[in-house]
């Protein structure tokens, strides 16, 4: 009876795991689907307004990621259901293996009863007894009997139960991993429809060699002057950090602010709504071509022409710049940390300005050459000193 309490327990915690990790899996599936959403969305809107270009390949580029993202996350699910249904099989085979014992002991008890009964065995071993004292101990004897007869009849309907309820969850399983195939199969459909679709584009670029490499060197060229004035803002802003004097309350300002932003990483809305990143943070091959390496301070998240950019946290507008093509970028602190975005066509605040979260900045860029894309960072300015952060650990999806 213990080994068989033991089972289900162990069982139970076992398929707990198995359904929170599963549980997990479909949570990141959501993700890449919320993601292919929005990144379609994008496609439709820029394929209506502009010739083919580098941002639409990256977008392609990004759904195949996510494509390839599903299917893995379903290979795992396939995995995990069919351990699953293993489990499950064992756990029946022992149920019914145990259940079949319980009835042949159940069998022999109830048949040994009906014997006694025949032939008066009860009452002839009562009256065997020796004196009072022996009278009870039987009678308790057959009482315990008695009991534990109609306790093998509760297990077997229990166990009968049990073996009800995991055949019906193995049918379940069963129905789970025959969706899933299914599912399956239909994101291999569709990967090999993005993969169709991204060698067509790519195509078309490379049939502009030309122009496409010297459109990747220019972009190069752009993003690497903007990011050295970038750099040359935190570290002023640094430089002020240091050398500010500030009064009891504006330093538990200061102090808090800084917290609460902190406390808000992975929680922070995306600066363009709708918006997909193309091109992550860090040293990486370049997006847009194999033989170039970047080391991006930031993410590029692609939007559509003229789409609303808005600040992720409260803070203050500490600065507005242009450099090159970049017409208008703003750069926001928040305590000891900095958000910059950069590529608006145009802006709603000012320098010195008081701002909110979600509250809104300015606009994307409506030109054409500049794909409606918005370059994003984020900077944690400590002691005359500045740390580039992965906006994308920072931002909620």
């Amino acid at each position: 009876m213990r080994k068989t309490i033991l089972l289900f327990v162990c069982l139970i915690g076992f398929f707990t795991a198995s359904a929170q990790t599963i549980e997990q899996l479909k949570q990141q599936i959501s993700r890449a689907e919320q993601e292919i959403r929005l990144t379609n969305d994008i496609l439709s809107k820029t394929q209506k307004e502009q010739s083919v270009n580098s941002s639409q390949l990256l977008l392609v580029r990004n759904n195949i990621t996510n494509r390839r993202n599903i299917i893995s996350n379903l290979d795992k699910q396939i995995s995990l259901i069919n351990s699953d249904i293993r489990s499950k099989n064992n756990n029946v085979s022992a149920l019914e293996k145990e259940l079949s014992e319980l009835k042949e002991e159940y069998a022999d008890m109830i048949y040994s009863s009906y014997k006694n009964y025949k032939l008066n065995n009860f009452m002839a071993f009562l009256f065997a007894a020796k004196d009072f004292n022996d009278i009870t101990r039987r009678i308790y004897y057959m009482k315990r009997y008695t009991s534990m007869r109609q306790q093998k009849a509760v297990l077997i309907d229990s166990l009968s139960c049990n073996l009800k309820e995991e055949i019906l969850s193995l049918e379940t399983k069963k129905s789970n991993l025959d969706s899933t195939l299914n599912y399956r199969s239909q994101e291999l459909t569709k990967l090999s429809d993005e993969e169709k679709n991204y060698r067509i584009i790519d195509t078309k670029l490379r049939s502009e060699a030309k122009k496409y490499n010297d459109e990747i060197k220019k972009k190069q060229n752009d993003i690497a002057q903007l990011e050295k004035k970038i750099q040359q803002i935190i570290q002023e802003q640094a430089r002020k950090q240091s050398t500010v004097q500030r009064n009891e309350a504006e330093s538990e300002y200061f102090v808090k602010l800084s917290g609460k932003f902190e406390q808000n990483k992975g929680k922070l809305p995306y600066p363009v709504a709708g918006g997909v990143v193309i091109e992550k943070f860090g040293r990486h091959q370049s997006a847009m071509s194999n033989q170039i390496t970047v080391n991006k301070q930031g993410v590029s998240i692609a939007g559509t022409k003229g789409a609303n950019v808005r600040a992720v946290f409260d803070g203050e507008v500490s600065d507005i710049f242009s450099i090159g093509i970049w017409e208008y970028n703003i750069a926001v602190t928040h305590g000891e940390y900095m958000t910059i975005y950069c590529n608006m066509g145009s802006i709603s605040v000012k320098k010195g300005d008081k701002i909110e979260g979600n509250q809104i900045l300015g606009q994307l860029s409506t030109h054409s050459d500049n794909n409606y894309t918005l370059e994003f960072s984020i900077a944690k300015i400590n002691k005359q000193s500045a740390v580039m952060l992965d906006p994308e650990q920072w931002l909620k999806r």
